[in-house]
């Protein structure tokens, strides 16, 4: 996605395209809420915009419709995400590229979005500095993230789980990535000069989307490269596997995840 070992898809629990339908099954349960934000944020005339670690075009291809006569361009480092990505929008240009030097003209954006990308970077920083450098002025960057520390929460409370997010969040920072990086996002705007820097929180739940939808995201099973890598015994993510599916066939059972959005202008020279 974006020249890091943060971000592994091929090592996903049920294959590579157990990570592909990962992520088209986020963007599908996110949507609803982020293109509320992607609205307000937005500048009221919209020609260019650019997805840095678009991954599969998930993302992209629901903002075509909203922005149908938008020219968009998809910056991602992995070929293997960027096939689904040019299959689903062919009216897009898509760049191989590390979301951190593109290659793309400078001032060319009035919107840039990431999209999940800061977390697995071992310096946000150049990301940052690469969106500033593609907007023109008045550009916005939106960047959607989360933070560990305020993830959600379920009902009733999975014990196993708790200790299971504990130690993704402990894997991503030893693979150079920040499972934490939402409360850093407006500091992070603020330091590659964008103004009116601000954090926007939302939310999504069981109680609009039902468990089912859950499932790519909260499902231990998808975790197996963590016993790989040595983080998880076996055991363990078998008892989160099991404590998960157990919780789920429990009628009063509740989830609901919390979302960072944080958004920036690059302001005239004027």
């Amino acid at each position: 996605m974006t020249g890091t070992d943060s971000y592994r898809p091929e090592l996903h629990g049920q294959g590579f395209e157990g990570a592909l339908e990962r992520l088209e099954a986020q963007a599908a349960l996110m949507w609803p809420y982020e293109r509320k934000i992607l609205h307000q944020v937005a500048p009221t005339e919209v020609s260019t915009i650019v997805d840095l670690g678009c991954g599969t075009g998930s993302f992209l291809k629901r903002v075509a419709q909203d922005f149908p006569d938008a020219h968009l361009i998809g910056v991602d480092l992995a070929p293997g995400l960027l096939k689904p990505a040019t299959d689903a929008l062919p009216q897009a240009h898509f760049v191989e590229s590390d979301a951190a030097h593109t290659g793309l003209e400078e001032g060319i954006a009035d919107l840039v979005v990431l999209r999940f990308v800061l977390q697995h970077m071992a310096d946000p920083s150049t990301v940052l500095r690469e969106a500033f450098r593609l907007l023109r002025p008045g550009g916005r960057v939106l960047v959607f993230e989360v933070d560990g520390g305020l993830w959600g929460m379920c009902h009733p409370l999975i014990a196993q789980f708790e200790q299971l997010q504990a130690k993704i969040w402990t894997a991503q920072s030893q693979r150079n990535g920040n499972r934490m990086i939402g409360r850093e996002l407006v500091g992070l705007l603020q330091k590659q000069d964008f103004s009116c820097a601000a954090l926007r929180l939302y939310h999504y739940s069981s109680d609009d989307n039902g468990l089912d939808a859950f499932d790519p995201l909260l499902d231990p099973s998808q975790y197996l490269d963590l016993v790989g890598d040595g983080v998880l015994a076996p055991a363990e993510l078998a008892s989160a596997t099991a404590a998960y599916r157990k919780w789920k066939q429990d009628p009063e059972s509740w989830v609901m995840l919390v979302g960072f959005a944080a958004s920036g202008i690059k302001q005239s020279d004027d």
